[in-house]
């Protein structure tokens, strides 16, 4: 299967509580305000190429219990783990938790050739369409347009080829150069166990888990109990608590024939026969004897001397047999096959009428057979999570199915799964639920039911491809695209801001005649035309407000309240910048599209049309907050696209762990801002964190919670963080030789394990060597005083003779604590490394990604057929050395503007589509098309296949209220018409668009009806030709195939025959679709815009 690239991103945790859409800077934020994982370069001191979502960052973004992930962008899962409960990390009288889960998802980002616009006496340079893609659904439009073309051409020949056309086949068929490309990965790791799932059953599973997976409902009324002989704690049935479990008859158990009552009555049971099980399951108790202990499961009672260790457990009837006269035995074994036990109950499993076994509540298992209510279904397979009490014959075998739950879960429990074929997912799609990485030491007698775990998770993006040859690639493309497909603006240092407009010089009276000229309305400063009397006019500026641009009529006239200020020449001058202006020292990279920036109170327009923005958050050479305003092509002010790779940094990253482990740790003594001695990651990290000290303070930073804490509220610095493009080793990764030691991890002992071994063996053993080692590690000033309290201290604990804190003086009751609390240190490193072994899983993807690539290059080989190499997929697999690039996974959302950015149809045709499609005062509301559509808002969004949570997204984007969107994101996957006519009763007038909203919204349909015109068309088209074919797909759903054959031969004009013939409805000619097909046709061929099509 070949991967699609990347055209949707979106956050890995969204939490929509906000009236506003979270942007990156709020994450950056929220990232910064957690108390350890950060980007690139953890608390801990050591390099950190992830971000966490902890329970503080949850809480930033508005909600701490969120615990649904996201894929982040379009891609295909390759490997996945997921733990059955959390791993843990045994501490003696204490336990840690923690995940080992974990999912990584492959990508692909990808820049299309941009084809350079050449002089041209056509109305419109070319435009190509010959980049492949998939549709994105086979339907129609639905749209209110009131020519919706259902309709197919007669079966007339079409006229004569276009002769021109034919003698440009030959140019037609020109190949064009592939995209640029580069496969990356992104990781999410300490995911939540299955148990979770277990207990949250309506939590959304991942799509890429088995899916055709059944489990017994634990507590079922339809289970049944266990019919067999009681198992007890104790060779005594007097008490009914002391009972186990039942054992079914039919299980065979083993005893120990020296473990009986006086009587030789009850027996002790070592364990159950191989294959056979109990419901519940059976712990080991210990049972004393003497002072000897023995392992049992508990005592039966059997009623006579047994000398064969095996024995089956029968029918009361057939036991009977066995104790025949034996009046007070038979009494016992009675009450014993009668008594019952609340937790012995389960699934009967048939061979026709006969019960064979019994599986306990939660036994996950596979079915076949007619899978409905009051049904036996056949059992296929018994997974995992319970055994069969008795083992099972092959085939034909029957359960109850009212019993079972439809589920889905992993294939293997706490093993690597690499998919052998990739499971395709999209943005936003669930990855799993948040777990976390390590719990707080809990202890043992804790009931586990009430521990509380720490969420948190680990999110990362890199790639194994060469990244600076990818960038230096795009870098150069990027050079060729034209300015409105920039959409982020990029800041340099030097950059001038200006601080402030000028005063107003005029006013205006609450009783002028006042119309508003500029074109658009949501901007700081409206230019207005004052009528002064009936012969004279002139112009001004006032200061717009939400107040004044609502009271707009639709002839652009306004009444003011009160008097205004205004402006006799804009507020905003160019050449005041030399004396009211403020230089920005720390380059910025902003979203043109970020919400703030669409605000009227950040924006404005001069009169020669050029755009300024209101920058809020700036440093200048002292790193003292600026803010003022900028007009884009100023100088070191530029738009730019994601392609451009602004600012961000490549740093290619040498050091070991331990040599970076060290240089963080001298830097945390620094004194001055020199960091010309640090690693480059260090280096770059300290400069970014030190700018957030004004330069008089003489303060500087350290790689702890409080440095990066500080820079929360500042984005400029945050999200400068998040453009270090770091080459390191992976963290997942490590070698481990035969002795199952991990170098990289070793090294670190001297720096966690050594100083605290060396005296806890001193004080514990007496080692003089030991002793000798650690003073050694000190300061000269220091040695003296050190040794000789350790030689006291060792003499304090050779006095204890026997440890027992009530009876220790608190001399030496403060000594054995010490000594104590050394070796727990000295354990702690040593646990840590074994959790660290537990969460690796580098060399067991690469090798299983490489055995896919070697599967698939053998069947292509074998096969033996061609393809076009601009369609052959790179295979992408992972370093075997562990060696990536690094890229922060919120910054690459960057390249969400590349979706926004990569609209092929011109601004002309969206608008020429826009005319042809939008009915006034319909499309502009909520309405529902009927044809097969579901409830759609401006021209074709249509809704039903939408998810609420997507819609509740786009209407943000547009612009539109959060109680508002949110109300309307209700008729996502309304699909029945019941449904949708209560939804629409209810909700008629609850929403009014824009025109520039409904084509906000007419954009996010568009690309969809691109691909379908990309993937039929094989010709270079000029731009006005596209945009026609993309306006005929988007009316009609598709390009006629008829119109396919000749375009791709040529023939334009016999296309644009056939195109004219799509004007019927349900087989009648309908006059807007003559009109529209000759408006299409007209464009198509001459380059046209049609300014009325009806």
């Amino acid at each position: 299967m070949t991967l699609s690239p990347v055209k949707q991103w979106t956050f890995p945790v969204i939490i929509n509580s906000k009236k506003e859409p979270i942007t990156a800077d709020d994450y950056y934020a929220a990232l910064m305000s957690t108390s350890s994982g950060f980007y690139p370069v953890s608390a801990t001191n050591l390099m950190h190429m992830g971000i966490h979502f902890d329970k503080t960052v949850l809480k930033e973004l508005g909600d701490e219990n969120e615990r649904k992930v996201h894929c982040i962008a379009d891609g295909e899962v390759v490997a996945y783990r997921i733990n059955d409960n959390y791993q843990n990390i045994s501490y003696g009288d204490t336990v840690a938790f923690y995940s080992t889960g974990f999912v990584l998802v492959r990508h692909l980002l990808e820049m299309e050739r941009v084809e350079e616009k050449k002089q041209s006496t056509e109305p419109n340079a070319e435009n190509s369409s010959t980049t492949e893609k998939p549709a994105e659904d086979n339907s129609p439009a639905s749209s209110a347009s009131k020519t919706n073309d259902t309709a197919t051409p007669t079966n007339s020949t079409a006229d004569k080829a276009d002769t021109e056309s034919e003698n440009k086949a030959a140019e037609a068929e020109k190949e064009k150069l592939p995209p640029h490309q580069l496969y990356f990965y992104s990781l999410y790791m300490h995911l939540a166990d299955t148990a979770f799932y277990d207990k949250n059953s309506k939590m959304p599973t991942p799509s890429f888990w088995e899916q055709d997976i059944y489990r017994v409902l634990p507590n079922h009324k339809e289970l049944n109990k266990v019919e067999g002989l009681c198992i007890r704690d104790k060779a005594d049935n007097s008490k009914n608590d002391s009972i186990l479990a039942v054992l079914q008859v039919g299980t065979k158990v083993n005893l120990n024939l020296d473990l009986h009552d006086e009587n030789h009555n009850w027996y002790a049971v070592t364990s159950l026969a191989e294959g056979y099980s109990s419901i519940p399951e059976l712990k080991s108790i210990k049972h004393s004897q003497g002072e000897a202990q023995t392992d049992i499961l508990g005592w039966i009672f059997i009623g006579k001397e047994m000398t064969s260790q095996e024995f089956e457990i029968l029918g009361l009837n057939e036991h009977k047999k066995l104790l025949s006269g034996q009046s007070t035995e038979l009494s016992i074994l009675t009450k014993e096959f009668n008594a019952t036990c609340a937790s012995s109950k389960g699934l009967r499993v048939r061979k026709d009428k006969k019960i064979l076994s019994m599986l306990p509540g939660g036994t996950q298992v596979k079915i076949s057979g007619n899978k409905k209510a009051k049904r036996y279904v056949e059992l296929t397979e018994v997974i995992r999570d319970g055994k069969p009490t008795i083992p099972l014959p092959k085939g034909n075998t029957k359960i109850w199915f009212d019993c079972l739950e439809r589920i889905s879960r992993g294939k293997k429990y706490n093993e690597v799964v690499v998919l052998d074929t990739p499971s395709p997912i999209k943005a936003g799609d669930v990855i799993g639920h948040i777990g976390h990485d390590h719990t707080p030491q809990i202890s043992l007698s804790q009931n586990s039911a009430e521990i509380k775990c720490e969420t948190n998770l680990h999110v990362e993006c890199f790639t194994c491809d060469d990244l600076p040859n990818f960038i230096a690639q795009t870098r150069a493309e990027a050079s060729k695209l034209p300015e409105e497909e920039k959409t982020l603006l990029g800041i340099s240092k030097q950059a001038k801001l200006l601080k402030s407009p000028k005063d107003a010089d005029t006013d205006v009276g609450q009783h002028t005649e006042i119309k508003v000229i500029s074109k658009n309305i949501n901007i700081k400063w409206l230019q207005v035309e004052i009528t002064v009397s009936k012969t004279k006019k002139k112009t001004a500026w006032i200061e717009n407000s939400e107040e004044i641009s609502k009271s707009i009529n639709a002839k652009g006239n306004i009444s003011l309240a009160t008097d205004k200020k205004a402006w006799s020449e804009y507020p905003l001058q160019a050449s005041e910048l030399a004396n009211n202006s403020s230089i920005i020292d720390t380059p910025l990279l902003l979203d043109i599209n970020n919400g703030v920036f669409k605000k009227l109170s950040h924006r404005a327009i001069d009169k020669d049309g050029i755009l300024w923005f209101f920058i809020e958050h700036a440093l200048d050479k002292n790193n003292a907050p600026i803010r003022g305003w900028l007009a884009i092509n100023s100088e070191g002010v530029k738009k730019v696209s994601c392609w451009d790779w602004f600012d961000f940094k490549l740093i290619e990253e040498k050091a070991t762990t331990k040599e970076f482990y060290l240089d963080v740790k001298k830097s945390s003594s620094r004194d001055n801002a020199s960091l010309e001695a640090y690693k480059p990651t260090l280096k770059e990290t300290l400069a970014i964190l030190d700018r957030q000290y004004h330069l008089d303070q003489k303060k500087y930073a350290k790689i702890d919670a409080k440095s990066f804490n500080g820079i929360k509220d500042k984005p400029q610095l945050s999200s400068a963080l998040s453009r270090l493009l770091i080459q390191s080793e992976s963290e997942w990764y490590s070698e481990i030789d035969a002795q199952g030691k991990m170098p990289r991890w070793d090294a670190l002992d001297s720096e966690f394990n050594a100083d605290a071994k060396n005296v806890f063996d001193y004080l514990k053993e007496g080692y003089k060597a030991c002793l000798d080692a650690y003073i050694n590690t000190l300061d000269e000033s220091e040695r003296k005083n050190v040794k000789n309290g350790l030689i006291n201290l060792r003499n304090i604990l050779q006095t204890i003779a026997n440890p027992i804190l009530d009876n220790l003086s608190q001399k030496e009751h403060n000594a054995y604590v010490q000594l104590k609390t050394l070796e727990n240190r000295v354990g702690k490193w040593d646990k840590e490394k074994e959790k660290i072994i537990k969460m690796l899983w580098w060399d067991d993807v690469a090798k299983g990604l490489a055995k896919q690539n070697n599967t698939n290059a053998m069947s292509k080989n074998s096969s033996n057929k061609s393809s076009d190499s601009a369609k052959q997929t790179t295979s992408a697999t992972l370093e075997p050395n562990g060696m990536v690039w690094y890229m922060n996974a919120i910054a690459m959302q960057t390249f969400d503007n590349n979706k926004k950015s990569k609209l092929k149809t011109s601004k002309k045709g969206l608008d020429f589509i826009y005319l042809a499609e939008a009915v006034k005062n319909v499309s502009n509301k909520l309405h529902w098309p009927h044809s097969g559509s579901g409830i759609t808002l401006g021209p074709g969004y249509d809704m039903k296949f939408r998810s609420s949570e997507s819609i509740l997204q786009d209407l943000l984007a547009i612009g539109v209220s959060y109680d508002i969107a949110q109300k309307v994101s209700k008729a996502g996957g309304l699909k029945n018409d019941a449904e949708i006519k209560d939804f629409m009763s209810k909700n008629k007038g609850l929403i009014s668009l824009t025109e520039e909203q409904e084509k906000a919204l007419l954009i996010k349909i568009i690309p969809t009806y691109e691909n379908r015109v990309d993937k039929v068309i094989k010709i270079n088209l000029k731009q006005y030709e596209y945009d026609a074919l993309v306006s005929f797909a988007y009316n009609r759903g598709s390009i006629a195939k008829e119109m396919i054959t000749y375009l791709n031969a040529g023939k334009k004009k016999a296309a644009m025959d056939v195109l004219e013939k799509f004007n019927k409805a349900k087989g009648q000619v309908v006059g807007g679709l003559v009109k529209r097909r000759k408006k299409e046709r007209e464009l198509f061929e001459k380059g046209i815009y049609a300014t009325k099509i009806y």
